[in-house]
């Protein structure tokens, strides 16, 4: 097979992380059953969301994007964070949710080896609450 017709034969398969970030959404029910797959970030109703495609894309990083027929948006960029999935053992996505009006929060997910996904806890919600209570525990 040629170099071309390789490239563009992995650029049709979806990649491990798009899969993991397919399965997150799925699994987090937010995407309105009337959207459609938004397949181009030149569709985008704004140009800030149209930057957000652009960065990921030069960044190599996944995104999955749905709008309706009232332009409301769901956009999702992840990246497979290597150190946290080190910690879980687990593959670990750091996941940038957008909607219409701009970015709407970052976190990171995990999934278990029952594929369910979980929301890691936030390093400095974990200081925080170990300092207001004057309790450090060892990891």
């Amino acid at each position: 097979m040629k170099a071309h017709q390789l490239r563009a034969r992995q650029q049709q398969q979806p990649s491990h992380i798009d899969r993991l970030l397919q399965s997150l959404i799925q699994s987090m029910n937010v995407v309105s059953e009337d959207a459609d797959p938004v397949h181009h970030g030149s569709e985008l109703p704004s140009a800030g969301l149209r930057q957000v495609v652009a960065a990921a894309t030069q960044a190599q990083r996944s995104w999955r994007c749905w709008m309706d027929m009232r332009l409301r948006v769901w956009l999702f960029v992840g990246a497979l964070s290597l150190p946290r999935s080190r910690e879980h053992r687990s593959p670990v996505l750091q996941v940038d949710y957008h909607r219409e009006s701009g970015l709407v929060e970052t976190a990171y997910w995990v999934i278990d080896r029952h594929a369910h996904w979980h929301r890691c806890a936030d390093v400095a919600a974990r200081i925080d609450a170990r300092s207001s209570t004057g309790k450090h525990r060892a990891r």
